[in-house]
C-alpha cells in the first residue's frame, strides 16, 4: 500500500478508489478460486481512511566519498516536498548546543 502514497488522482478518497482482480488472486479454504472482477466493473471502496500518519526519520547514510546522503522514512515520501535547508548534521546527539553542526 505504501507505493500508492503520492498518487494525486489516485487512492485519495472513495470516490477514486477501486479494485479490479484476475480470478486466481483469492482461493477458499477448499481451493475454490474467487470469481475475477473485470476491469470494466471494477469494485468500488465501501471505506476510505486518509493517510494521517505523520512520517518519521528511521535512518540515514552519509558517503562523504560521493557526498550522497541517504535518508530512510517510516512511509514512502514525495520527493518534492524534501527541503535540506530543514536539516542539520552535528557531532553528538543529545547536546542542546552541539560542538560541531552544519545545517545544509
Amino acid at each position: 500500500i505504501d507505493s500508492l502514497h503520492g498518487l494525486d488522482d489516485l487512492y485519495t478518497a472513495e470516490s477514486n478508489t477501486y479494485v479490479s482482480t484476475e480470478g486466481s488472486v483469492f482461493e477458499d479454504a477448499a481451493g475454490n478460486a474467487a470469481d475475477a472482477i473485470a476491469t470494466a466493473r471494477a469494485l468500488q471502496a465501501a471505506a476510505f481512511v486518509e493517510d494521517a500518519t505523520r512520517p518519521s526519520l528511521l535512518a540515514f547514510e552519509a558517503n562523504m566519498s560521493s557526498g550522497a546522503m541517504r535518508l530512510e522514512f517510516s512511509e514512502v515520501m514525495d520527493a518534492a516536498s524534501f527541503n535540506a535547508s530543514g536539516l542539520t548534521l552535528q557531532s553528538v546527539a543529545f547536546a542542546t548546543v552541539p560542538t560541531e553542526a552544519h545545517a545544509l
